[in-house]
């Protein structure tokens, strides 16, 4: 019996269809048959993909037999498997330099140095040297530039501080520092001086990654000129240098948008007081500096101001007839209208005042804009502040002392009121805003003025708690399925510590199915007593479903949505909740959450973070203040989460309540969106808390099958409220999105800046095209090509962002810049585009790092296109790319099926142009007889089949097969049609092959034969167009799942009403000029102009 057992195992491993097909690969390869060995190893790696040496045997031979492009991929699958292995980042260095990729080979010699620190670095310095010739051709100028950096640069870049160096890095012993680092160091991501960190500056600048630079390198010949900061420290610096300068240009353009618009500047008061006095004379200069220039400024000088104030006012503002003291100003000279209120310390930037009256051009009843602090003379703690918040601003006055009110504004009683000292400029502001519609009061997400003190503002008393005749009947909803752990200790701390009047309290468990005898003992139990009531509901999970079932039969005005992996450890919570959420405007209300170890989960949602939201100030601790203090504010938010949320009964009816097309995720945050649609707002309470045992009923969306169900309900959701998703109200668009940046300066800001905007109207358009392929010989380069000539031709601005490799080995004719992804091109194009154009996926999220502008046109060439430019993603990039689209503005297609592979309804269709290859008519007659008479088609029915390894499938073969039993071969002949030089390894014989590597060969083929056919997924939109203008009938498979009978059938049924003579050949061209004129229409009704027509 063993010895059977043993020969089983002998003959299931030679049985082994991996093992059988490396054995023959083995074989293959030593006969030097390098071809047939690379499709044997690629033949096993179906069977055993994660078997590194194989890869590397499979690499081996295809760069054997002359196809570097699958070498090198096997290549890096083999090292993304096993990437400490010496030998292959030594063999794939060596391929590199060989084929001519010399950023690639030095990156694969620099990760080899790291893996042996003591091996020789003569091919390391070898690679690094090749770099600059061999990427010149292709490679954008800045690089070229910066990879010849001299030694002298290196020193003069006052970065390299050569005794801190020298002691932080010991083992560089006698060696000269500046030579070291410069030669090595820099290299090796070694720090030159505590004024530059080059770990911290590559992750905060991906595109050094991609520029084949080091980021010194980078940073002494490109990013310092774009304001990039050298250490973490200074990364506000950072974002003030890249996004928060005004130059020549920018004040041009305000200058020209006042004078179109006719801005006029609004009266301004100037409070000063005993603790802004010491500033005055900045915030003067501030006054006298700005573009929109104010036509009078009262100076209201408090009671306290110090001994000598005026007089050193006066002296400051001699000659300058637009001041004037208040109390020199008679009674009622001065009207009531619109009026600008600031103090002493706060300097006001050169566009502070155009930015408040262009907004309150807009209608705006009061305008404030974010401020930052000066602390010896440097630009700090910046005030990014969210749209109109009371509740907020009951407890800390975040608006601060400069604001416009505008239009009815009693200016007089303004200035009395600063003038006795009985208010600030800060406290005038603060009782505006609360005594104003908050619907009337706009915020300007620009940084206007620097304040020169510290103010601190008492918290006023927050929390609303009701009377006990005033508490209104509440009805808590909690659905449940079985885990009663759970469930009871729920239900046990809702029903004893809970401080509310018992007789207005409705209790209902909404039971989805549960069938363990415990859990229905129990539940028939707590019925029994009174404690609750429940609702029998069998159906499948869905949450919406399960609390609009229950709210049906709700008693309470209140209603309550609770989760039942809840604890109630708050007596007070329900009170509190309560009280917030019966005020007349204010729809959804929700607590402060916490995990077991006190740490906080919820503190209210953030929208536009990972797709769609995420939640404030997840895992500090729960008494700490959290980035400004907002987790200890009960404030406005966009959305609280549906673990405990308390809303009245007629705003949830009023809403149409959960959408049941949200089973599971997202619904709170769209019935939360909703409600500010309606024109509601959102609290989160901070001062009312309770335990969540996160998601522990179903479990964490972390299964490939409910990360797909979550994708696509934030999808839902984010094109439900697209605008609200794009730019949350109550979290500035100066702040980051990636859930690793939130309450961070955001790279970039998603702003939109008026004057831009209005320089935008007055100026050529340019425009960034992203794609990842550039090569002319695939549809996807060669529409991005066509497009940049077009909009060239037409008097645009075009720049192509591409990553670095694709740069230099496809050079575009426009301008080029390397760019890793979304975020790198929003990074960079923020502040310099007009529009922007994806072709590829990996660029797809750009419109998430964005904002509202500028905006972007998804050019979508289906899924053949992108497979067959080398683009074929996994399903988390495809996840990846359909989650970013309701980020994108707009979106072309080839087709409306097409489109339908992403799900875009609304698509334009867009076919590539199909005349490259020409047009059939009577003059490609003699190139077809030349064509048919040399490849011996003469008199027979050419049928070209387009297919490649992946697309014939065992039934298209059996297709084949059946067609050619019934096939007279005088009469007709079967052709493989294909770019490769290598055909398909599983066709049928007597299928022949056609290469055409070129546009000239295509042409020929398409010429001669006479019908096109293909197999699913084998063909891009453009093959289909350019054999269609060559007079071919275009046929498919006739279904995903047709046997090979019904294809058969299907050739020759398309066979048969062939033209008869090459006079009646008909051709279908949907020609370039079409197609860029539609990609020109929709690029200009993005961006708001008439007509499509450039401006210029």
């Amino acid at each position: 019996m063993a010895g059977l057992t043993r020969y089983g195992r002998r003959l299931r491993r030679w049985l082994d269809p991996a093992r059988r097909a490396i054995r023959r690969g083995n074989r293959a390869r030593d006969a030097g048959d390098h071809a047939r060995a690379a499709a044997l190893y690629a033949r096993a790696l179906r069977h055993a993909p994660d078997n590194a040496p194989i890869h590397v045997q499979a690499g081996n031979m295809y760069k054997e037999s002359g196809d570097p492009a699958r070498a090198e991929r096997h290549y890096r699958d083999a090292l993304a498997l096993d990437p400490d292995d010496r030998d292959l980042n030594l063999q794939l260095a060596h391929f590199y330099k060989r084929h001519g990729q010399p950023v690639e080979a030095f990156a694969a010699f620099r990760r080899l140095a790291d893996l042996d620190p003591h091996a020789p670095r003569d091919e390391l310095d070898a690679a690094r040297r090749r770099i600059v010739p061999l990427v010149a051709p292709g490679v954008p100028a800045n690089v070229r530039r910066a990879a010849e950096m001299t030694l002298d640069e290196a020193r003069a870049s006052g970065l390299i501080d050569p005794p801190w160096y020298a002691a932080r890095y010991p083992d560089i012993a006698d060696a000269d520092p500046v030579a070291h680092f410069f030669n090595d160091g820099r290299f090796e991501l070694r720090q030159p001086g505590p004024g530059f960190d080059p770990h911290w500056y590559l992750q905060r600048h991906p595109a050094v990654a991609v520029s084949g630079l080091d980021p010194f390198t980078y940073h002494v010949a490109i990013g310092r000129a774009r304001g990039h900061a050298s250490t973490a420290a200074d990364s506000y610096a950072d974002w003030i240098a890249q996004y928060d300068m005004l130059d020549d240009r920018d004040h041009r353009a305000i200058d020209a948008h006042v004078v179109a618009e006719g801005l006029v500047a609004p009266m301004v008061l100037l409070a000063v007081d005993a603790a802004t006095a010491g500033h005055v004379g900045t915030a003067v200069a501030g006054l006298r500096r700005q573009r929109l220039a104010p036509r009078r400024i009262l100076l209201c000088l408090a009671p306290d101001c110090p001994p000598g104030t005026r007089s050193a006012l006066h002296a400051l503002i001699a000659g300058d007839d637009r001041f004037a003291f208040a109390g020199d100003v008679a009674h009622g000279e001065v009207p009531a209208g619109t009026v600008v209120l600031l103090d002493a310390a706060v300097e006001l930037r050169e566009h502070a005042l155009y930015a408040l009256a262009q907004a309150a051009g807009a209608g705006a009843a009061l305008v404030y804009g974010d401020h930052d602090h000066v602390v010896a003379g440097v630009r700090r703690d910046p005030m990014f502040k969210p749209a109109a918040s009371p509740e907020l601003l009951r407890q800390v006055d975040y608006i601060g002392a400069f604001a416009l009110l505008a239009a009815d504004a009693d200016i007089t009683g303004l200035a009395d009121a600063l003038v006795t000292g009985r208010e600030t400029a800060a406290s005038l502001i603060r009782d505006a805003a609360l005594a104003r519609d908050r619907r009337s009061i706009a915020h300007v997400p620009f940084v206007l003025h620097h304040d020169h003190v510290d103010r601190v503002v008492a918290a006023s008393p927050v929390g609303r708690r009701l009377a006990d005749d005033a508490l209104p009947g509440v009805t808590i909803i909690i659905p449940t399925r079985d885990r009663m752990d759970l469930l009871r200790a729920c239900v046990d701390s809702l029903t004893v510590a809970t401080d509310y009047p018992p007789d207005r309290l409705d209790i209902v468990i909404v039971d989805n199915g549960s069938v363990e005898p415990a859990t229905l003992d129990w539940l028939a139990a707590g019925v029994a007593a009174g404690r609750f009531r429940t609702i029998a509901a069998p159906i499948p999970f869905n949450y919406p479903l399960l609390n609009n079932i229950a709210v049906d039969t709700a008693t309470g005005e209140m209603l309550v949505l609770l989760n039942n992996d809840t604890e109630i450890e708050d007596p007070a919570w329900l009170r509190g909740l309560v009280g917030y959420a019966m005020l007349p405007d204010v729809a959804a209300v929700g607590p402060m959450l916490l995990y077991d170890d006190d740490t906080i989960q919820h503190a209210g949602m953030v929208l536009g973070v990972d797709g769609l939201a995420a939640h404030a100030h997840v895992g500090i601790g729960r008494d700490a203040p959290g980035a400004y203090g907002l987790a200890q504010r009960t404030r406005e938010v966009a959305a609280v989460t549906g673990a405990c949320l308390a809303i009245r009964r007629a705003v949830f009816e009023e809403i149409g309540g959960l959408d049941p097309n949200l089973p599971v995720a997202f619904n709170d945050a769209d019935l939360c969106l909703s409600a500010i649609g309606r024109g509601y707002r959102n609290l989160y309470v901070y001062d009312v808390w309770m335990r969540h045992h996160e998601s522990r009923t179903r479990g964490r969306d972390d299964t490939p099958e409910k990360l797909r169900q979550f994708n696509r309900e934030a999808r839902y959701v984010c094109e439900r409220h697209r605008t609200l998703c794009r730019e949350d109200p109550w979290y500035s668009p100066n702040l980051g999105v990636d859930p690793g940046d939130l309450h961070a300066p955001a790279f970039p800001p998603r702003v939109v800046r008026p004057w831009q905007r209005y320089l935008d109207r007055h100026r050529a358009p340019r425009v960034l095209l992203l794609s990842s392929v550039l090569d002319g010989g695939t549809e996807i380069g060669l529409t991005v090509a066509r497009q940049a000539g077009y909009l060239q031709a037409r008097g645009y601005e075009v720049v192509v962002g591409a990553p670095f490799h694709v740069l230099a080995d496809d050079p575009p004719a426009a301008s080029g810049v390397a760019l890793r992804g979304g975020r790198d091109a929003a990074a960079w194009a923020a502040r310099e585009f007009d529009a922007i154009v994806v072709h590829t996926p990996g660029f797809a999220d750009v419109g998430r790092w964005l904002g509202v502008w500028p905006p972007v046109l998804l050019h979508y060439h289906g899924e053949a296109a992108e497979q067959a430019a080398g683009l074929a993603g996994d399903e988390a990039g495809r996840e990846g790319r359909l989650l970013a689209l309701p980020f994108l503005d707009r979106a072309l297609a080839p087709s409306p099926a097409v489109a339908a592979e992403l799900g875009l309804d609304h698509a334009r269709p867009c076919p590539p142009g199909a005349d490259r290859l020409g047009v059939w008519s009577a003059a490609l007659a003699p190139l077809r007889a030349q064509v048919r008479h040399r490849r011996g088609w003469t008199d027979r029915i050419v049928i070209l089949v387009a297919a490649s390894d992946s697309t014939v499938t065992p039934a298209f073969r059996a297709a084949m097969e059946a067609w050619q039993r019934d096939l007279d071969p005088a009469c007709s002949a079967m052709v493989l049609f294909t770019a490769d030089q290598r055909p398909p390894r599983n066709l049928p014989g007597g299928v022949t092959v056609a290469p055409a590597a070129t546009a000239i060969d295509r042409q020929a083929i398409l010429a001669g034969a006479d019908l096109y056919w293909h197999a699913p997924g084998a063909l891009t939109a453009l093959d289909t167009l350019e054999a269609a203008a060559l007079g071919l009938k275009v046929s498919a498979w006739p279904s995903p799942d047709a046997g090979a009978g019904a294809v058969a059938r299907a050739m020759f049924e398309a066979g048969a009403d062939l033209p008869d003579t090459d006079a009646r050949r008909p051709a279908s061209a949907h020609g370039w000029a079409e197609t860029l004129a539609v990609f020109e229409r929709t690029l200009a009704e993005m961006h708001g102009l008439p007509g499509g027509q450039p401006k210029g």
